[in-house]
């Protein structure tokens, strides 16, 4: 089993990319190589493609819940309405 080490975004929700990134990028730095790096709660769907460029290796959330409590549907292509496409 490789080593980890993880984040809760609940705790620093406020969507700032470049704290979270910078956060990523340091401890990459300073932890060896082999080091599994998981993000807890990272659900938009706009961010995500940022946390792996930045170096987490795996990311969980329930945003997909909350997404469709609210009546959005999350696609490849971002979140659409599910209106959008009534007859």
């Amino acid at each position: 089993m490789l080593p980890w080490v993880g984040w809760s975004l609940f705790l620093i929700r406020k969507h700032n990319i470049f704290f979270i990134g910078n956060l990523i990028t340091q401890t990459r730095k300073k932890i060896p190589q082999n080091t599994f790096i998981h993000l807890y709660g990272a659900g938009d769907p706009v961010e995500l493609p940022f946390y792996f460029a930045f170096g987490v290796d795996t990311v969980d959330s329930s945003s997909f819940v909350h997404y469709a409590l609210n009546g959005w549907y999350m696609t490849p292509y971002g979140a659409v309405r599910k209106d959008t496409y009534s007859n």
